[in-house]
């Protein structure tokens, strides 16, 4: 009973000070509207969403990050916003290079040919640059979040060795050959020796700095000098100067040769010599970290779905249920009229829903609530585009299902402290919260801080409380060797200053002499404790340093001063403020307390 009646007592006042909060109006301060709006998109945001599609979301990722595939592509690649004929002239090219690849020729052959990856091909070398031979399609490795999702999709669901179907993502059309899945190596600390290819090079001089990458690594195997001597010596990079030390970096981030290399090294293993598209690589591996568990690696994921298009699946499906569950209806017909309106100007930012002020048909209804052509046409006012061209119809298209799917989210977000009771009790909390901190800090916590003549005058009533015991004023000096402890101690007993004492101690090196200052109390300090009279003490020896106190002064007791217990006054301030305050707040408000006999809920009516 003790213990519920303590908490009533706090409840209580929790409450009071909401009371006085709204009586005073600070609910309806910008400042805390703003605040409570953010709190409350935050918490809306899991209320939004398709719990269910992102917890399998989420088991998917966790799967597919402990493997690292590798895949070459063929991109046949669509402008932002596709014409019908735009997206037929590209699925049938798209569907002619899959026929190829199905039929036997060279993948990457293909890809050279017809691939709008521009990386596929050579690129050929200027002033400014060196030539960089084209990947063939090949990108490398890669896991869970490296890629868009419909693009890692195809990857992880072709097994090794076999052609995708045509795949759709927002660059176009994607046709993928799975080349290897491992074991995945999450992130990896590498250390490298690197020459370039030379610039314009002959045959020749790529044989020359082949052969010079193994000299190097004839020096390190037979240890005449350390990979970090060599790293700093002949690095043709930036690293050289750090030793060849690279950072972390996940298998997207690697050339393919690296990726490979490290699954059969160890750490601290050193690599063969190793060509890539850059050059010749030696390579250290200097730490590994692997795929931690599910409940490791849970939060991490979670937090990289938000950036990802993962994300829109979850948000696509929660749209849907909501369209079921608020009776979703859409008014076809009257779409027509407000894309009858658009000209070219939309891809220029210059179209104007004034044209359709006069529109006031619905384009669709969500529960009792109806949306006009109208806003509708304002919204794709606000959402125009600056591409210069583009189509009409797919244009309308999207702002229209964006439309939509705005209006539907919003009006579900409009509703969640009617659907879901926990939303509306954590709303009230964090409102009330808010309020709350808001009041306290003004009447209570700033208060005490600003109010220096109340806090003087508090702690005239409590000074007498607060008393020193007697103190030494002392400097303590910490020398390295009882030599140069007896030479401090001479030094003091002629009177020198302090400053002379360490500038002269201190001259070779700052280890000799070090001092500490301070006022202490018995207890404080074992050593001053030991010294407890005015003037020089003799050498102490104290954990492998040997100690002589200088002893100042003997203060006598006395009472502390306000500066010296300020933090102590304030916190204590506060205290007084807020009791001060809640006698008036009982005073001022009424509060009934209902006493009837607790009845859990779980007890039935009869009982």
């Amino acid at each position: 009973r003790k213990s519920i009646e303590d908490y009533m007592d706090m409840f209580v006042k929790y409450k009071l000070k909401v009371e006085e909060a709204e009586a005073l109006g600070m609910d309806t301060s910008k400042s805390f509207i703003t605040e409570l709006a953010g709190y409350r998109s935050q918490l809306a945001e899991q209320y939004l969403i398709d719990t269910a599609v992102t917890d399998s979301l989420i088991k998917e990722a966790y799967e597919r990050m402990k493997y690292d595939i590798r895949a070459s592509h063929i991109l046949i690649s669509l402008p932002k916003d596709p014409t019908p004929e735009d997206t037929l002239k590209a699925w049938k090219k798209a569907k002619e290079a899959l026929k190829r690849v199905k039929t036997g020729e060279d993948f990457n052959a293909v890809a050279v040919e017809i691939s709008d990856d521009p990386s596929a091909r050579d690129i050929p070398g200027s002033a400014n640059s060196p030539a960089r031979k084209g990947n063939k399609g090949d990108l490398g490795y890669f896991t869970v979040f490296n890629m868009i999702y419909p693009f890692e999709n195809a990857a992880y669901n072709t097994p090794v060795g076999e052609i995708s179907n045509i795949t759709r993502s927002v660059f176009g059309y994607h046709i993928l050959k799975t080349t290897d899945k491992k074991p995945a190596m999450k992130r990896a600390f590498f250390h490298h020796i690197f020459l370039k290819h030379p610039f314009n090079g002959t045959a020749e001089d790529s044989m020359a700095v082949k052969q010079k990458i193994n000299d190097i690594y004839q020096q390190y195997m037979s240890g005449k000098k350390t990979f970090d001597e060599l790293a700093r010596q002949y690095n043709e990079d930036n690293t050289a100067q750090n030793g060849g030390v690279l950072r972390w970096y996940n298998v997207n981030g690697l050339v393919p040769e690296f990726v490979e290399a490290s699954y059969r090294m160890n750490v601290g293993d050193v690599s063969e010599p190793l060509p890539t598209l850059y050059g010749w690589h030696i390579i250290k591996l200097a730490d590994k970290e692997d795929v931690g568990s599910f409940k490791e690696e849970f939060a991490g994921i979670k937090q990289r779905m938000t950036r990802d298009s993962r994300a829109n699946i979850s948000r696509k499906q929660a749209i849907a249920n909501a369209k079921n569950d608020f009776g979703f209806k859409l008014y076809s017909k009257n779409l027509s009229p407000v894309k009858e309106l658009l000209d070219s100007s939309v891809f220029n930012a210059q179209w104007k829903a004034e044209k359709a002020l006069a529109m006031p048909k619905p384009v669709m209804k969500i529960g009792d609530t109806k949306y006009t052509q109208y806003e509708l046409a304002q919204f794709i006012e606000k959402n125009q585009q600056r591409t210069g061209k583009g189509d009409i119809d797919f244009f309308f298209n999207e702002r229209f299902q964006e439309f939509a799917d705005k209006k539907v989210l919003a009006y579900k977000d409009n509703k969640l402290e009617d659907l879901f009771p926990n939303f509306k009790s954590l709303m009230k909390e964090y409102r009330d919260g808010i309020l709350l901190f808001d009041l306290m800090n003004k009447k209570v916590w700033q208060k005490a801080v600003e109010d220096t003549a109340g806090l003087k005058a508090f702690y005239e009533t409590k000074k007498e409380q607060y008393q020193w015991k007697e103190r030494a004023k002392a400097t303590l000096f910490f020398c390295q060797s009882k030599e140069i402890a007896n030479s401090i101690q001479n030094m003091l007993n002629q009177g020198l200053d302090q400053d002379s004492i360490i500038k002269f101690a201190n001259a070779n090196t700052t280890l000799n002499l070090s001092t500490r200052e301070g006022i202490y109390e018995k207890g404080d300090n074992d050593i001053v404790d030991m010294c407890w009279k005015t003037g020089i003490s003799e050498i102490i020896e104290s954990n492998k340093s040997f100690v002589i106190v200088d002893v100042h002064e003997i203060i006598p007791p006395g009472i502390k001063k306000l500066e010296e217990i300020r933090g102590l006054m304030i916190t204590q301030y506060q205290d007084h403020l807020e009791k001060e305050w809640i006698k008036e707040l009982r005073e001022k408000y009424t509060v009934d307390i209902f006493y009837e006999p607790f009845v859990p809920m779980y007890q039935s009516e009869n009982n």
